[in-house]
């Protein structure tokens, strides 16, 4: 069995069609979700990044696995635990496109996690950001190639929202095109894989292309925001203050 993964950054569960969102577009995870398995009843063991990531690439809890809120590495002792390690020791082939964020030093431009016994054979490493400064992000170095320059500046109707590259060389579509390359050069092969396609979409800084967002510039007042009580969170643990 062959392994396609695709996930999203900081998505809440109800910002899609198929869970009765009638505020977005969102037709390709509404097919995969006509198609295929529909969970109503799953929860996410963190809303903090590196927790959540720590939680379902061990099988831990975050506080088991070490990993309470960001910038906490994964512990050493755990790295064996992760699930795309235990496929590549079983024979399978794995590649990744965009984030993994189980060790990350943000202060550090040269960083990357390109050393860390993954599992991954094949790994297109980008973080996110805006602009995406690591020296080892692989979608800078991309944009370089191409000639092109990372542009992304605020939107004039929307103070949330900042204009970002058309979709052609958007973070989101260089992930989904590295993971198109990845099966189709091996469906050639006899080989099992796995292929983690981690967008850092919609994660902020909000910066989508420009024709992507002028279908929602003109309905921003109909879309409602996620429910919160001034307060709420005072008597909430540290991370999940951090979370907010």
């Amino acid at each position: 069995m062959n392994l396609l993964w695709i996930c999203t950054d900081q998505q809440r569960w109800d910002t899609l069609g198929a869970y009765g969102n009638p505020y977005v577009s969102t037709p390709h995870p509404d097919r995969l979700a006509a198609e295929g398995v529909l969970f109503e009843n799953a929860f996410c063991n963190s809303p903090v990044c590196m927790p959540s990531r720590a939680s379902f690439m061990t099988g831990l809890y975050p506080v088991s696995a070490g990993v309470g809120y960001n910038g906490v590495d994964l512990p050493e002792c755990h790295h064996e635990r992760i699930v795309t390690r235990r496929m590549a020791d079983n024979g399978y082939h794995g590649g990744l496109s965009g984030k993994l964020h189980l060790t990350l030093n943000p202060h550090d431009p040269e960083y990357t996690e390109q050393l860390f016994n993954h599992g991954y054979a094949e790994f297109n490493w980008s973080p996110g950001g805006n602009p995406p400064r690591w020296a080892g992000c692989q979608y800078r170095h991309w944009l370089r190639d191409q000639g092109v320059a990372f542009e992304a500046h605020k939107h004039p109707d929307s103070r949330h929202v900042e204009v970002g590259m058309t979709a052609e060389y958007h973070q989101t579509t260089w992930c989904a095109r590295r993971a198109s390359t990845f099966i189709e050069a091996m469906s050639h092969t006899d080989t099992p894989w796995f292929y983690s396609c981690n967008l850092f979409d919609p994660h902020e800084p909000f910066d989508p292309p420009a024709d992507y967002l002028a279908k929602y510039l003109d309905r921003l007042e109909e879309i409602p925001l996620p429910r919160y009580a001034p307060g709420e969170l005072d008597n909430k643990p540290l991370c999940q203050r951090q979370a907010h």
